[in-house]
């Protein structure tokens, strides 16, 4: 008993050693140094630290506190690292800064204070640090800012104010920080653009102010903010949005309306966006793809649509995309899609159609795709496949068919893949699947045929050039063991199921275990309970190796 309270009190005294005054470790030196020394990159990250170590070297050009359990910085205490670039104090419980701690840092560029607890900070707080181009406050408690807190900070670029409790800035709080380009205030308090835009510089490049409730907006609002490449309106609770509205960003690049709750787009509301390259609108209620709400964009690269109650689309709505690489549409209401529906995008290289309620597609659907690289079909209610529908696809990586109702495929549905190496068709009806089926695809590494009920299983079900098949390990595998080239085929396959063979292959498992206690038809409506347990198993045997080690 007594020793165990010897080394409980070691521990806590080993615990408090940094913060007691005459005994403090090395921050470099010695035999147990507090910090990882690099040259003069030194890292005190998740130290227990509730004071900056007093031996940092004065040359020390990149510096890490975060993480540990500062609480107060002295003016003192950092003063003398005139040649420091990088300071990082985030993750603290820092709730007090000496007015003059970063004085004499003249060539810090980037400096976090991230995820403390500030929440007042004195004017002129950040004096002096003219070479100051990154300032980020994100995670605080900021409720207001001083009209002078950033004087002096003529280089800043950034300055990120995410995730405080901010209402408002204070016109003139940015009138000496010329350089500035990136200003960020998501997930703050702020309700009205008038409180934020006449403080706002309008040579500004980047303006976030998603996460707030910002739910007006008037034509023209941002007019003047010409040079605006990015900007952040998302999960605002956003219903309508008027025509105008975006007027005169005429360099705009990157919009975010993703988390609202729009229903409709305004006729002409991306009017004028010349350049508009990528633009989020998931997670949002738009019912229906109205040309004449989006116009043409010949830039346009990248559109998020998922997670909508999408159902209807315009004939020919795509066909003002030329440019598209990038289409989600992903949990939606699609039911059905036109033969013209992709006519002409040839610079696609990932469309996403999963998770809709599509029955059917046409066979002509994806004849123009001809560089894509991933098409994703996936938890659709298709019960068929044209033989054609994949032709041409000569680029085409990944093709996701799973949790769909099919029950059958076309003899020579994939050829012509010569460059897939990824096929699922997972959780559908397929009960045979005939000998060199996956022959004609000479690239292909990972086939998942898990959640279906094979039958009839021979010893040219499965291709040998695949490095992995995943299946349910039945009975009905029992075959390939007496197959004369099984020592190749039998360490490919991955069995899925049964719960008590995951993730192990054929080859470490003897033929006798292989049942078919489940019945064929109960295996797919067990699915949702299967996942489950297979995702627990998973867990638990993370959990097993975090207490290893």
């Amino acid at each position: 008993m007594a020793k165990v309270g010897l080394f409980f009190l070691l521990a806590v005294l080993v615990q408090v050693a940094p913060s007691v005054k005459g005994t403090v470790q090395p921050a470099c030196g010695g035999p147990e140094p507090l910090c990882n020394c690099r040259g003069t990159n030194i890292y005190c990250f998740q130290r227990g630290l509730t004071e900056v170590p007093t031996d940092i070297p004065a040359n020390v050009t990149f510096l890490k506190l975060n993480s540990n359990r500062l609480s107060y910085l002295p003016r003192q205490a950092i003063g003398n690292f005139s040649q420091l670039t990088e300071l990082d104090l985030s993750d603290n419980i820092i709730s007090k800064i000496d007015l003059g701690a970063f004085d004499g840092l003249e060539n810090l560029g980037r400096l976090k204070i991230e995820n403390n607890r500030l929440t007042l900070l004195q004017d002129e707080f950040f004096r002096n640090l003219k070479s100051l181009e990154l300032l980020s406050l994100l995670g605080n408690g900021l409720v207001t800012i001083g009209v002078n807190l950033f004087n002096g900070l003529t280089n800043l670029m950034t300055i990120d104010l995410k995730n405080n409790l901010l209402r408002d800035l204070p016109v003139g709080v940015f009138s000496q920080t010329p350089s500035l380009r990136s200003v960020l205030l998501a997930n703050n308090d702020i309700r009205s653009l008038d409180s934020i835009l006449p403080a706002t510089p309008d040579n500004i490049t980047e303006l976030d102010l998603s996460g707030n409730t910002i739910t007006s907006f008037n034509p023209d609002v941002f007019a003047s903010f010409a040079e605006l490449e990015i900007l952040n309106i998302g999960s605002n609770g956003i219903r309508d949005l008027e025509a105008g509205v975006f007027n005169g960003l005429v360099n705009l690049q990157d919009l975010y309306l993703d988390g609202n709750e729009l229903s409709s787009l305004t006729p002409g509301l991306f009017n004028g966006l010349a350049k508009l390259a990528r633009l989020w609108l998931d997670n949002n209620k738009l019912v229906g793809l109205s040309r004449s709400s989006f116009g043409d964009h010949p830039l346009l690269t990248s559109l998020f649509l998922s997670n909508n109650t999408i159902s209807t689309v315009d004939p020919g709505f795509f066909s003002a995309f030329p440019a598209l690489t990038n289409l989600y549409l992903s949990s939606n209401d699609i039911s059905s899609l036109p033969d013209d529906a992709f006519y002409d995008l040839t610079e696609i290289r990932v469309l996403d159609l999963s998770k809709n309620k599509l029955e059917t597609l046409d066979e002509e659907v994806f004849k123009d795709l001809r560089n894509v690289l991933e098409i994703k079909i996936e938890d659709n209610k298709l019960a068929s496949l044209p033989s054609g529908i994949f032709r041409g696809l000569q680029t085409l990586k990944k093709l996701g068919l799973k949790g769909n109702s099919l029950s059958a495929l076309p003899g020579h549905i994939f050829n012509g893949l010569i460059e897939l190496s990824s096929l699922d068709l997972s959780n559908n009806k397929l009960k045979i699947i005939q000998d060199g089926f996956f022959d004609n695809l000479p690239e292909l590494k990972s086939l998942a045929l898990y959640d279906m009920a094979l039958e009839n299983v021979t010893c040219g079900t499965f291709p040998l050039n695949a490095d992995e098949t995943t299946l349910d390990c039945t009975c009905k595998l029992k075959p390939l063991y007496l197959c004369h080239n099984f020592r190749s085929i039998l360490p490919r396959l991955v069995c899925l199921k049964p719960i008590n063979l995951y993730k192990r292959t054929l080859n470490t498992i003897s033929e006798d275990v292989l049942t078919c206690a489940t019945p064929p038809s109960a295996a797919n409506h067990s699915h949702g309970f299967g996942a489950a347990l297979v995702i627990f198993v998973m867990t638990l045997n993370l959990l097993v190796n975090s207490v290893r080690f």
